[in-house]
């Protein structure tokens, strides 16, 4: 679990994962797709396609706008950068309001998320990316930790829970 807000837009949460895969020539992972839920709507982001509350969407369908009359939130696609290959790179832009935002950006199957987060926004977020405003290594108590491998279980979700 990178990213868990309780607080978010009026307590209607929020909660990044990321599914992790193997390499399967080399001894090493990569993430390779994300989950986000806002509220009561969950984003998942592959290279090819993104899925909103279970329907399939391609890039040519972006921008989509979802919510409610109080908050909504967009997807877009991002143009890639004149210096890269758009054959190897896919991005794709989730608006959260007030200045937060997350950037899901893909490079030959693999994922990294960029996040600018607003204190309106996620000053309550936890997760594997550490504490809102301080980025401290926090267990879901909130008790502080002090060693990576411990942390970094803490916050693995399980495919039985």
């Amino acid at each position: 679990l990178m990213i868990h807000s309780e607080e978010f837009h009026d307590y209607a949460g929020l909660d990044l994962h990321v599914r992790a895969t193997a390499h399967d020539t080399m001894e090493f992972s990569y993430f390779e797709s994300a989950a986000l839920r806002l509220g009561e709507h969950v984003v998942e982001v592959h290279q090819k396609e993104v899925i909103l509350d279970g329907v399939s969407y391609k890039t040519a369908d972006l921008p989509l706008a979802f919510g409610n009359d109080e908050f909504t939130y967009t997807i877009r696609e991002v143009p890639i950068p004149a210096h890269k290959n758009p054959k190897f790179h896919t991005y794709y832009e989730v608006d959260l309001n007030f200045d937060s935002r997350m950037l899901f950006k893909y490079f030959k199957g693999m994922l990294t998320v960029d996040v600018t987060g607003h204190q309106k926004d996620l000053s309550d977020a936890v997760g594997l990316m550490g504490q809102f405003g301080t980025g401290n290594m926090l267990d879901r108590t909130g008790k502080e930790m002090s060693d990576f491998i411990s942390f970094g279980y803490e916050w693995q979700v399980n495919p039985s829970s």
